[in-house]
């Protein structure tokens, strides 16, 4: 499916709407970062909460594809069990926005505050960790006299060579 710049405004403003009867904002970003010309892709969110919307696909023509998103923790990673499903859901595009925020509501909402509760106490765990994990390495850093990492990602230090370590990793 191609998608036309007046199309991709028409979808925009159908999400926006059910994004009103679901009190979510209609994420800019989110939008501005997808091609959208081919297949059609937006976002909603409010607080923790976030609603993917697609369409375009060649088997689902005419529906929505709607799936739960959850919040990924400092270090980017989500933290969600593989044991879980992610909540998702189809429905009409025929339906009014009104509709389609009711059928939200009622088959993927209970689901996905049950899994985002879960997913917010492992992302805040996950947190947790990684700053003490660099906490820890700074310690280390300034023990040595070398620069003290910023962020987990760079927690490795590398002291000079003569004092015989060549790399120090934090590890659990």
């Amino acid at each position: 499916m191609s998608l036309t710049p007046e199309r991709i405004r028409e979808l925009d403003g159908m999400v926006r709407e059910i994004g009103a009867y679901l009190g979510m904002a209609f994420d800019e970003e989110y939008a501005s970062k997808h091609e959208r010309d081919w297949s059609y892709y937006s976002q909603l969110k409010t607080g923790t909460q976030a609603l993917g919307f697609s369409a375009g696909d060649y088997k689902l023509k005419d529906r929505w594809s709607i799936r739960a998103i959850f919040p990924r923790d400092n270090k980017g990673q989500s933290n969600t069990s593989c044991r879980d499903k992610c909540p998702e859901m189809t429905v009409s595009m025929g339906k009014t926005a009104e509709q389609i925020a009711k059928n939200i509501k009622s088959r993927l909402i209970p689901e996905y505050e049950r899994q985002l509760a879960e997913v917010l106490i492992k992302t805040e765990n996950a947190n947790k960790y990684y700053a003490g994990k660099v906490g820890q390495i700074s310690k280390v850093a300034t023990y040595l006299g070398l620069p003290a990492p910023t962020d987990d990602q760079r927690s490795n230090i590398y002291p000079s060579y003569e004092k015989g370590v060549h790399k120090i990793e934090p590890y659990s």
